[in-house]
């Protein structure tokens, strides 16, 4: 999911999905992954509005304000993250954690999560390149024993 992110904003200008959510992503035989449904992306631009759109639970409050940029699709991939590790919808305009569901779930994942669909902006990972950088550290921690 982070590659697929990372590839619309790394355009220029960047993407915005604005409808990242479970029910877009395919999961091919191969293994390989695919987003579906661009029906309501838009090219970012600084400053300009777009009308609200997308799955109340994945929906970052920005994104109702019309404000929706890259870090948008971040929080709708957070709570798409919090979906398939607990099977259940992530609360809406809420940070999740998933692993108040599921205790098994690591600490680095669920501050990962957390992270991802953090309210504020400035809470948030920045881009896709930082959320890669937790997910090595996460596999480094998990591969240390």
């Amino acid at each position: 999911m982070v590659a697929i992110l990372s590839y619309l904003e790394n355009q220029n200008p960047p993407v915005v999905h604005r409808d990242f959510t479970p029910d877009n992503l395919i999961l091919q035989p191969d293994g390989r992954l695919k987003l579906i449904d661009f029906s309501i992306s838009h090219l970012y631009q600084t400053g300009g509005g777009a009308d609200c759109a997308g799955k109340h639970s994945y929906t970052p409050p920005e994104q109702y304000r019309g404000e929706a940029t890259p870090q948008s699709d971040i929080y709708a991939f957070g709570a798409t993250l919090a979906f398939l590790l607990t099977g259940k919808d992530p609360q809406p305009i809420a940070t999740s954690h998933p692993k108040e569901t599921v205790p098994e779930i690591s600490q680095q994942m669920d501050n990962l999560v957390s992270r991802a669909t953090a309210i504020r902006l400035v809470e948030r990972y920045e881009n896709c390149k930082w959320i890669e950088l937790d997910l090595e550290d996460s596999a480094s921690v998990v591969h240390a024993d």
